[in-house]
């Protein structure tokens, strides 16, 4: 059954039906939150309060677009209000939360289109070692970025989404998205220049 159908189920008074779509997309936004936030303490918080009021806005949800489109732009804007009132009363929980189980090299190797050479691994221990410090530094600068460029970036290169998808989440047009990613990735490179490795041309 598609999210649209579960929705239906839910407006149509199964209430417990909403759990199929915590099920089906909770992870996704637990993973968006954990990578735009400063503890997972926080980032759970959010995904909650993500879901608390999907369910109470269910009826302004159009079928038209996806689910995880509209979801997603919950979860963003949330994520966005509390990053920049953690900036402003910072605490002492460190920055460098790793998502997905403490992976902390998982996929970093070729964020940002190439940004940063994948040509790394294959086993050998220095070569691993030297793709998880890279990873590291990566995901340092993408949190140097301001909410609404690591937002992006996070969609585009962690969650996979493509220009279109990022534009229902977060409802900018395609070609703002476009143009914010192009700025989002120069911020980087820029963050990035003293890293050692191969650093690629734009994306």
């Amino acid at each position: 059954m598609d999210d649209a159908a579960v929705v239906d189920r839910v407006l149509a008074g199964d209430r417990e039906a909403f759990a199929d779509l915590v099920r089906e997309h909770g992870p996704g936004v637990l993973r968006l939150a954990a990578r735009m936030l400063p503890s997972r303490e926080l980032a759970e918080d959010v995904a909650q309060e993500t879901f608390l009021r999907a369910y109470s806005n269910l009826a302004r949800y159009d079928p038209r677009y996806p689910f995880r489109s509209w979801l997603y732009r919950i979860a963003s804007n949330l994520c966005v209000d509390a990053l920049r009132r953690w900036k402003a009363a910072p605490s002492s929980v460190s920055i460098d939360v790793v998502a997905e189980g403490g992976k902390a090299g998982a996929g970093l190797a070729d964020v940002v289109g190439g940004l940063v050479s994948g040509d790394v691994g294959g086993g050998d221990p220095a070569l691993e070692a030297e793709r998880a410090e890279t990873a590291a530094t990566v995901r340092a600068a993408v949190r140097e970025l301001e909410p609404e460029y690591r937002l992006l970036i996070v969609m585009a290169h962690f969650e996979g989404m493509k220009n279109d998808e990022i534009a229902e989440a977060t409802g900018l047009s395609p070609g703002l998205v476009k143009n914010r990613l192009y700025r989002a990735r120069r911020m980087l490179r820029a963050k990035l220049s003293g890293l050692s490795g191969a650093l690629a041309g734009e994306a």
